[in-house]
C-alpha cells in the first residue's frame, strides 16, 4: 500500500459551505511518479461500498472504515491505493448519498467530484435496478453538463469532460433473469430501453435514458451475491474469515 491507511482527499466544511482539501494527501499523491488509476465508488449510505472497495485493494482487516449502525461512516471523499508495477490503483471512497444528515445538493456535488476524479466510476445498489436509481443520476448529469458548457476563455468553446466508464454494481442480487435476458449487460440495456408513450411522464424517463446513455462512453452491469447468509456475519463482515465469504 502507497500508505499505512487511507486518507481523506477532500470534506465539506458547513460553516464555510464549501469543499477543503487535506494538504497531506495531497502532497502524497503529487510524489507518484507512475500512471494513476482510479477506481471510485457512489451510492446511497450503509450500502458496503467502502467494503467494496478494501475487496478490491485485497484488504481483509483494516482498510476504508466500515460501519454497522444506520449512521453513515465515511465523510466526504477518501482514498487508498496500491502499486502495481506499470501503475498506481487508487480507490476512492465516497460519502454515502441522501444520509440525513446531508442534503440533495452535497450529494449532487460528491457525485460530480467523483466522476470528474475516477477513470472507472461503480454505482452501488442494492437488489435491482429501480427508476429512482436513474432518477438519482438527473441532477448529476445537469450539473456535469453545466460544468462542460462553461466557456474556456471566453473562446466558445465547451470544457473537455471525458466521463469515466459507469458500472452498476447491483448488491445482494438473488433474482433469475427472464430467458431474452443472458447476462447483466443485457439487463442493463433493458432498462435503459426507451418507454413507449406520450405522457409527460415517459418523455422524461426517455430523456433521462437517453441523456444516460449520450454522456457515458460504456455502461456496465455486474451483480453480486450477499457475501453471507446470515445477519450478524453481514454486521462484522471485516472480522469474518474471508474464506467462508460467497
Amino acid at each position: 500500500m502507497l500508505t499505512e491507511k487511507p486518507s481523506q482527499l477532500l470534506f465539506f466544511d458547513k460553516d464555510k459551505q464549501q469543499f477543503i482539501l487535506n494538504d497531506e494527501t495531497v502532497a502524497m499523491l503529487e510524489q507518484i511518479n507512475k500512471p494513476v488509476k482510479v477506481v471510485g465508488v457512489i451510492g446511497e449510505y450503509r450500502t458496503g461500498k467502502s467494503y467494496i472497495m478494501n475487496r478490491l485493494l485485497g484488504v481483509s482487516q483494516g482498510g476504508f472504515e466500515l460501519g454497522h449502525t444506520v449512521r453513515g461512516k465515511t465523510r466526504g471523499i477518501w482514498i487508498w491505493g496500491t502499486d502495481r508495477g506499470e501503475h498506481v490503483l487508487l480507490a476512492l471512497d465516497t460519502e454515502g448519498l441522501f444520509d440525513v444528515a446531508g442534503n440533495k445538493d452535497l450529494d449532487s456535488k460528491l457525485f460530480v467530484l467523483s466522476l470528474l476524479l475516477t477513470s472507472y466510476l461503480v454505482y452501488n445498489i442494492l437488489s435491482k435496478i429501480k427508476q429512482p436509481d436513474l432518477k438519482n443520476l438527473e441532477l448529476v448529469l445537469e450539473l456535469t453538463e453545466l460544468i462542460k458548457t462553461n466557456k474556456i476563455n471566453n473562446t466558445g468553446e465547451d470544457l473537455p469532460i471525458h466521463l469515466p466508464p459507469l458500472m452498476f454494481l447491483i448488491r445482494d442480487f438473488s433474482l433469475l433473469f427472464p430467458q431474452n435476458i443472458a447476462n447483466p449487460d443485457q439487463y442493463l440495456n433493458e432498462c435503459l430501453k426507451l418507454s413507449s408513450g406520450a405522457s409527460k411522464l415517459i418523455r422524461e424517463e426517455n430523456d433521462l435514458k437517453s441523456q444516460i446513455k449520450s454522456l457515458f462512453p460504456v455502461l456496465k452491469c455486474s451483480t453480486l451475491v450477499a457475501p453471507v447468509n446470515d445477519m450478524e456475519s453481514q454486521l462484522k463482515l471485516i472480522e469474518t474469515d474471508q474464506t467462508v465469504l460467497r
